[in-house]
């Protein structure tokens, strides 16, 4: 659960706020221990979206968001040579683009 509120607003982020072009999806997939959490995070940022105002949540937002989901799930589908994060590598990883506090 923390690692889904620490990491909500940098998939907002990467998502809103880079080219899709980018490889912005690798940088989430390798952050994540499975698909699982890939999910939750997905359904967490369009509500904290959502919860901001009638008017936050766009078309092009849900795009946006939608297509790094799909890039990334389609990442995580693919066989790796080294593991995906887990456990507390998930709480240490370089992804967050906004402070929070660590305990």
């Amino acid at each position: 659960m923390r690692f889904l509120v620490y990491h909500h607003l940098d998939m907002s982020n990467l998502s809103l706020l880079r080219e899709p072009e980018d490889q912005n999806h690798q940088t989430i997939a390798e952050t994540l221990p499975d698909k699982e959490a890939l999910d939750l995070l997905y359904l967490l940022t369009i509500a904290d979206i959502r919860s901001v105002g009638r008017r936050t949540w766009t078309d092009w937002k849900a795009f946006q968001l939608e297509q790094l989901y799909d890039r990334t799930r389609s990442f995580m589908d693919q066989p790796r040579e080294r593991p995906l994060m887990t456990g507390m590598d998930v709480l240490a990883g370089p992804i967050c683009m906004t402070p929070h506090p660590r305990n």
